[in-house]
């Protein structure tokens, strides 16, 4: 277990004090908990560059020095690097049950554990249900893309992933991103790698605000606390993408463009981002460097990835449909019917979200559409 202790340089002395108390309780709880199944190791970076301190270096430092070890100690095929977060809990089966995942599934390059945050205890009960709603909006967003066969639709939480060694070195590790470096990170292995769902164990995230992270889950329920609503994407911005899936999966020649006849089939929303976004050189550039049709629809859903799909929903939302609350979006009679939630009037957020929850606890990754 490999312990990151991080601060800027730019740091206050109060987080200092904080960080030199957090090493000394760690220390003495390490000398009072001697195992020899398992190994501590503390890490202290107290003054790293403002530029770059934050999560991401964090985890980085972290999951960089795991790699080491198992490189140094012969383990770098069969060893796993589990990412976990100081402020997080979790079932007691969580390791056996990493390992347990990559050992049914050899070909997994990383894994999305199971993950709920806490909806009652000894914090304010405002806290709680920011919380119930931002997860709400990561299950809604999750299960809107799985139902139009979208094939990178997986939760990217950092204190819940796991990842391979070799798949961690060949992609390049860890980024230094200030937020969000949980989404980028497992995006990008999902364009080239098997990335699946470990659902027999949970991790519980904290439900704590934060002003440090420009957006996430502590921004997200900072902003609720602040007496906003947890709005999300509306449905129609899904079934928009749906209509591209369909078309290019409809193809049956590889295209140097897309024809007119196949963009006059696609919603303006989904024709005007691609404009954007440049599609004819995209495609051209794909049909140039591939020979079969399968390749050429890899190639373009590699092209057209989540970090895309995600420019699309947040450009279509600024454009033509607004944002709506959650508990709107949530209860969309399609995705209802998917998760086998019996529809009550009206839905709430601790309704729907049990709901979410059940369903994809249940879910096999196997179900999801691979280009």
């Amino acid at each position: 277990m490999i312990l990151v202790v991080n601060a800027s340089s730019k740091a206050s002395q109060d987080l200092r004090d904080r960080n030199e108390r957090s090493l000394h309780e760690a220390s003495q709880w390490i000398d009072q908990h001697q195992d020899s199944q398992m190994r501590y190791h503390l890490l202290n970076f107290p003054d790293l560059p403002p530029k770059h301190a934050g999560v991401g270096l964090a985890r980085k430092i972290g999951m960089d020095e795991a790699a080491a070890r198992l490189h140094q100690s012969g383990h770098l095929e069969e060893g796993i690097i589990a990412c976990f977060d100081a402020d997080c809990t979790c079932e007691p089966n969580f390791l056996v049950e990493n390992i347990r995942h990559f050992q049914r599934n050899p070909k997994s390059a990383a894994c999305s554990t199971y993950f709920e945050h806490p909806l009652e205890g000894p914090l304010p009960t405002p806290l709680y249900d920011a919380a119930a709603a931002y997860e709400l909006h990561l299950r809604y967003y999750v299960e809107a893309l799985r139902s139009i066969g979208f094939p990178y639709a997986y939760h990217t939480i950092g204190s819940s992933m796991a990842v391979k060694p070799r798949s961690y070195l060949q992609h390049g590790g860890m980024n230094r991103k200030k937020a969000g470096e949980d989404f980028y990170f497992l995006q990008k292995l999902m364009l080239n790698a098997e990335v699946t769902e470990l659902n027999q164990t949970t991790v519980y995230p904290s439900a704590r605000p934060s002003h440090r992270v420009p957006f996430g889950t502590g921004r997200a329920i900072q902003h609720v606390l602040d007496g906003n609503h947890q709005t999300t994407y509306p449905y129609q911005a899904f079934r928009d993408v749906s209509k591209l899936i369909s078309e290019i999966n409809q193809l049956d020649t590889i295209p140097s463009k897309l024809s007119q006849e196949l963009v006059d089939r696609l919603p303006k929303t989904i024709y005007d981002f691609l404009e954007l976004n440049k599609v004819d050189e995209a495609t051209r550039e794909i049909a140039q460097n591939v020979r079969e049709l399968h390749q050429f629809k890899k190639r373009f859903w590699q092209w057209f990835s989540g970090f895309r799909c995600m420019k699309f929903l947040n450009w279509v939302t600024e454009e033509t449909y607004p944002k709506v609350d959650v508990d709107i979006a949530a209860a969309e009679p399609q995705l209802l019917k998917r998760i086998g939630h019996r529809h009550d009037t009206p839905e709430t957020v601790p309704k729907l979200l049990e709901g979410y929850r059940t369903y994809q606890k249940s879910f096999q990754s196997t179900e999801s559409l691979k280009i």
